[in-house]
């Protein structure tokens, strides 16, 4: 009763029961060996794929933590050895991982689990192109079960071998592209992101839209002192399905879902990639103040959350589009202070004013958001 209220083969509870919640698990914490630039390590440390500061479509630390082994080689420079020639650095980073589904998503107890393979190449390029990142990530989710060569190593090999549909995993890969100018403070960057691929090229040609999802932002900072900088922020967020969905296919779809990997795209009953969660867009704009002890931030963020909810599966609850579509708005005010090296406060406050057309016993509502975290570093 407290699962989706969207597709049923999504993973995402809008409540985690009645009670009080007690959870405990490793966090950021791994054994790593290095060589040189080549790492190979296990552990639960958290993954964040690109420059995206919020709202990374791939992957980021919004779910919970997972069992993972991965093997890579950390930034290393490229350089002709004929003309001392810099080609830029390179980074790559291959893992696979185990995936389990939340308490309030079926009494199935033999799919409790799923694997997840990933991989992330990026290139820094040199000469008048410094400061330019190119990055391209990919996972695959596949069922624990069936653990294969296939499920393991297909994401190295580029495209797919059966059309969208009748895989029996789950793919989704993306492009990144940021740019930083230190000397001035600012930087601009983009993701890109497909769920699955179509694997004749005249579709890609025809409609490369297709199942697309994106993140573009940028950030200035500049001194207030010798100590104090500030910091502007401005993130948009867009994972609503593409528009061919509505006039080309017969069936519903949303980025974070899939029809064999019944669970979606989460971990733990949370999105592994943005926080906003599927079929949904975001507009964010904040504004931090970095002192040698730690930072303030105040913020507003936008959201539509699961349009495609309201597009495909309730095209008829309402009159029109608009009055069924939720949003929330965000003011948010947050502090994080280092009370030594190691031991870190912060707290967090939020005014939420919703718009909830969908739930009928709600027109508008507010709520407030308060936490207060304490966490030590070994």
């Amino acid at each position: 009763i407290y699962g989706y209220y969207g597709v049923r083969s999504l993973d995402a509870p809008q409540r985690f029961g009645n009670k009080s919640i007690i959870t405990f698990d490793f966090g950021d914490s791994e054994i790593r060996y290095n060589w040189y630039s080549f790492t190979i390590g296990f552990g639960t440390q958290s993954i964040w794929l690109g420059p995206a500061k919020l709202n990374p479509i791939i992957h980021s630390n919004n779910a919970p933590s997972y069992p993972k082994f991965d093997i890579g080689i950390r930034k290393q420079k490229i350089n002709l050895p004929w003309w001392n020639i810099s080609l830029g650095e390179i980074e790559f980073r291959g893992w696979v991982g185990k995936l389990s589904e939340s308490d309030f998503f079926d009494t199935d107890e033999t799919n409790n689990d799923n694997l997840i393979s990933g991989l992330s190449v990026s290139w820094s390029l040199p000469w008048i192109f410094k400061g330019l990142t190119i990055s391209f990530n990919r996972t695959m989710l596949s069922k624990w079960n069936k653990i294969s060569p296939y499920t393991l190593f297909e994401i190295y090999i580029p495209w797919m071998k059966s059309d969208a549909g009748f895989d029996e995993s789950d793919q989704r890969a993306s492009i990144t592209i940021d740019y930083l100018i230190p000397k001035v403070g600012f930087e601009i960057y983009l993701e890109w992101a497909r769920n699955d691929f179509q694997t004749a090229d005249g579709n890609f040609i025809r409609y490369p839209f297709h199942t697309q999802a994106w993140t573009v932002g940028s950030q200035k900072t500049f001194d207030l002192s010798d100590k104090i900088k500030g910091k502007f922020l401005i993130e948009v967020s867009y994972l609503e399905c593409s528009h061919d969905y509505m006039t080309t296919y017969e069936w519903y779809s949303t980025f974070y879902a899939h029809h064999k990997i019944t669970q979606g795209y989460t971990n733990k009953g949370q999105w592994l990639g943005s926080g906003i969660g599927t079929g949904g867009n975001s507009q964010f704009f904040g504004f931090e103040l970095l002192y040698p002890r730690g930072k303030s931030t105040l913020s507003f963020q936008r959201i539509n959350p699961d349009l495609d909810y309201i597009y495909y599966v309730a095209p008829d609850r309402q009159d029109s589009y608009a009055s069924k579509m939720n949003t929330l708005l965000i003011y948010n005010f947050e502090n994080l202070f280092f009370i030594t090296n190691n031991i870190i406060f912060d707290f967090c406050f939020k005014y939420i004013h919703e718009l909830s057309a969908n739930y009928e016993e709600f027109g508008k509502r507010n709520r407030l958001y308060f936490s207060l975290n304490l966490k030590y570093n070994i």
